[in-house]
């Protein structure tokens, strides 16, 4: 389904055929652009390769805008490894052999080939570790949230949730605030269609699966504090 389509299909389901038009077109895309990302951020169902460039000296590494999860970062042939700060900071690495879990560490300031990809620091920025000590190439590999829909730009997830992608927007219209449109029963049909699909979708792409992470425990001698109870009450009114 290319943007006229979709702008066809949903006008049809709107009612909204006849000019002028209740509806404009700039607002159906924009809605449909929401819908789009929204489920490509529910499925992880696009997958993107950008190369980059690393420079001596700077940790800092700058994520492609629609980036939504970064899984994979590779440095001149050589996999490096996504990684928390807490991991760094308890430990959870080695830079020689053996993996170092029992006391806290200065990974901040150790400098030379990276080995680790840092990425809850900032939402847009992954830090090298430890700080590349020359230039290189890098290529960053994860999952993407698509370019808007325009009458030029047509839907970028897989035609076979297209029709999920009619129900969603229609979704988010009903819901407008807008006199015109604003319709709460059709809403409620089209939501439960968007949420059933959507969630059927995660099913069939294994999104579970997309969104592997490392557990971690904590390394011997830190240990999480038990929340402390209240202390009891004690009834003193005269009985």
């Amino acid at each position: 389904m290319n943007s006229t389509e979709l702008l066809a299909a949903v006008r049809i389901r709107l009612d909204d055929v006849t000019i002028p038009t209740r509806v404009s077109d700039a607002t159906i895309f924009e809605q449909a652009s929401f819908t789009q990302t929204e489920f490509a951020r529910a499925t992880l169902v696009l997958y993107d390769v950008v190369a980059s460039s690393v420079t001596a000296n700077n940790p800092w590494l700058t994520l492609p805008s629609n980036f939504c999860v970064l899984k994979t970062v590779i440095l001149d042939g050589l996999q490096l490894r996504p990684i928390t700060i807490s991991e760094l900071d308890y430990g959870y690495f080695t830079l020689s052999t053996t993996e170092n879990s029992t006391r806290f560490s200065n990974w901040r300031s150790v400098s030379g080939t990276p080995k680790f990809a840092v990425v809850d620091m900032y939402p847009d920025k992954i830090r090298l570790v430890p700080t590349p000590s020359a230039n290189g190439t890098v290529s960053l590999e994860g999952y993407v949230v698509p370019a808007d829909i325009t009458a030029l730009v047509s839907p970028t997830i897989p035609e076979m949730y297209h029709e999920l992608l009619v129900s969603g927007t229609l979704l988010r219209l009903y819901s407008l605030f807008d006199v015109d449109i604003f319709d709460s029963s059709k809403a409620q049909v089209y939501g439960a269609q968007w949420y059933q699909g959507l969630a059927e979708a995660q099913n069939n792409l294994r999104t579970n699966l997309r969104r592997q992470v490392r557990l971690m425990e904590l390394p011997r001698g830190f240990v999480f504090e038990p929340a402390k109870s209240a202390p009891p009450t004690i009834n003193t009114s005269a009985t």
